[in-house]
C-alpha cells in the first residue's frame, strides 16, 4: 500500500510533467507579456533610426537579440541587454495558451465559450507563424497600357544570371541570403553545370552607389562602391557588390559592380556565349496578367491629399478577360493574391504627364485567418456571456423563491 501511494508522487516529479507544468504556468505567460511589452517599446523607439523594416528585423523576427543602452558623451558607454526576440515570445505564448488554456483547462459544458476563445487566440498566433514563413509581398508599377504577370519584392534581392540569346527565358538566381553577409574583402564562389564560368561575389553593401576611382576590395573596372548610410525606409536602399567571372581553369574573364540602381545589366562573354548578370529585386509570377487601362487620380481641392485613386485594369487568364476596378478601399482578391491600390508616380509629374499606378501585392496563405480568429473569439465570448447571464438570472430567481417568509414580511398589512 505504501509503494502504491508513492507512485503518483513519483510520476508528478518526473521530467515530462514538470515540463508541461512550466509551459502551462501562469508565471510563464506573465513574463512573456512583460518581455513583449518591453521589446514593443524598444522596437517602436528604434523605428526613428532603423525604420519600420529594420526595427521588425531586429526586435521581432529573431529568437534572441541584444539591445545596447548608450550613455555618456557621444554615447561612449554601451551596456548590452540580452532579450528574447518576438518570434520566441510568440512561440512561448502559443505553447502556454495551448497547454494551460486548452489542454490543462477543465472541460465542461458550462464553459465551452472560453475554450473556443482561447483556441481562436492560438489560431491567430499560428496565422502569424504561417504569414512569417510563407507570405510574399511586393508591388507592381504600371503605366496605362502596360501589362505584367509578376510582382517584385520590396526588400529581397537576388543576383540573376541569364544567357543573352534568342528564346532564352529561364535564368539562374543567387538568393540574397547567400551573399548579404559578405563583408568587404570576403568572397563566395558560385558554379552551375549550365554555366561556362564561375561567379565570385563579395563586398556586399546594403546601401551604396558607384563612383569613379579605386578602392581596396570594392573596386572593379575603374569604379568602386561608395558606402552610404542606411535609409530608414528600407525599400529606398540600393545595395551593391563586386562580381568576378573566371573560366573553369581559373582564368580571369572580368569583374564588375552589381548595383541595385543600375539601368543596364553587366554583360559577360564566356566560351563564345554572352551572359547578362544583374542585381535585382526578387520577383514572383502570378497566375494571370494585369493590364492598366486607365488610372484616375483626384485630390482634395488645394491640397495633395488623396481623394480618389482608381485603377481600371483588365485581368487576363487562359484567354479570358475581365474588367476590374481597384480603388484604395476595394482591393482585388484573386487566386490567393490580394492587390491593393498603394500609390502612384512620378510624384513630380506635371499636368498632362503620364502617370503610373502602383499596386501592393500580397500572397499570404493565412490572409483570412485573422478574420476567422476574431469571429471565433466573438462567438466564444458571446457563448460565455450568455451562459453567465442565464446562470445569474437562474440564481436570482431561486433566491427570490426560496424565502417566501421574507417576501411575505415585506408585504403591507391590511387595515
Amino acid at each position: 500500500m505504501a509503494q502504491a501511494a508513492n507512485k503518483p508522487s513519483q510520476r508528478s516529479n518526473s521530467i515530462p510533467p514538470r515540463i508541461f507544468a512550466f509551459f502551462s504556468s501562469f508565471a510563464l505567460v506573465v513574463w512573456v507579456l512583460i518581455f513583449l511589452l518591453l521589446i514593443t517599446l524598444l522596437g517602436t523607439l528604434a523605428q526613428v533610426e532603423l525604420g519600420l523594416h529594420g526595427a521588425i528585423e531586429k526586435y521581432f523576427d529573431p529568437l534572441f537579440l541584444i539591445h545596447w543602452f548608450e550613455f555618456g558623451k557621444n554615447d561612449s558607454i554601451r551596456i548590452p541587454l540580452p532579450l528574447p526576440g518576438g518570434y520566441l515570445l510568440m512561440a512561448l505564448l502559443c505553447t502556454n495558451m495551448l497547454c494551460g488554456a486548452i489542454i490543462k483547462a477543465r472541460k465542461s459544458w458550462k464553459q465551452p465559450g472560453m475554450l473556443v476563445a482561447h483556441f481562436s487566440i492560438v489560431f491567430l498566433i499560428l496565422a502569424g507563424f504561417v504569414s512569417f514563413h510563407w507570405k510574399k509581398e511586393g508591388n507592381i508599377a504600371l503605366y496605362e497600357g502596360d501589362t505584367s504577370g509578376e510582382f517584385q519584392s520590396y526588400h529581397d534581392w537576388v543576383v540573376e544570371i541569364r544567357e543573352a540569346a534568342p528564346g532564352v527565358t529561364s535564368a539562374l538566381v543567387v538568393d540574397q541570403s547567400l551573399f548579404n553577409t559578405l563583408a568587404p574583402g570576403t568572397i563566395r564562389t558560385f558554379q552551375h553545370a549550365t554555366l561556362p564560368f564561375s561567379l565570385e561575389l563579395g563586398s556586399f553593401l546594403k546601401n551604396a552607389k558607384p563612383a569613379r576611382g579605386e578602392r581596396e576590395n570594392l573596386s572593379a573596372e575603374g569604379f568602386f562602391l561608395q558606402k552610404l548610410s542606411l535609409n530608414p525606409e528600407n525599400e529606398r536602399n540600393l545595395p551593391g557588390l563586386v562580381a568576378t567571372v573566371k573560366d573553369p581553369s581559373g582564368k580571369f574573364l572580368g569583374s564588375g559592380l552589381l548595383w541595385g540602381g543600375a539601368s543596364y545589366p553587366w554583360t559577360v562573354e564566356a566560351d563564345g556565349r554572352s551572359f547578362v548578370i544583374k542585381l535585382k529585386h526578387r520577383s514572383w509570377k502570378i497566375p494571370f496578367s494585369l493590364t492598366l487601362d486607365k488610372f484616375t487620380r483626384e485630390l482634395h481641392p488645394g491640397t495633395k491629399k488623396a481623394k480618389v485613386f482608381l485603377s481600371d485594369v483588365t485581368k487576363t487568364k487562359n484567354g479570358h478577360q475581365e474588367q476590374i476596378a481597384i480603388t484604395m478601399n476595394e482591393p482585388l482578391r484573386q487566386d490567393g493574391f490580394t492587390f491593393f491600390q498603394a500609390s502612384w508616380g512620378p510624384q513630380d509629374a506635371r499636368p498632362g504627364d503620364p502617370l503610373y499606378s502602383v499596386f501592393a501585392v500580397v500572397d499570404n496563405p493565412s490572409d483570412m485567418w485573422p478574420l476567422y480568429s476574431c469571429i471565433m473569439v466573438g462567438v466564444g465570448l458571446l457563448i460565455h456571456f450568455f451562459q453567465k447571464l442565464i446562470g445569474h438570472l437562474a440564481r436570482s430567481a431561486r433566491r427570490r423563491g426560496k424565502n417566501p417568509a421574507t417576501a411575505a414580511a415585506t408585504l403591507p398589512s391590511s387595515p
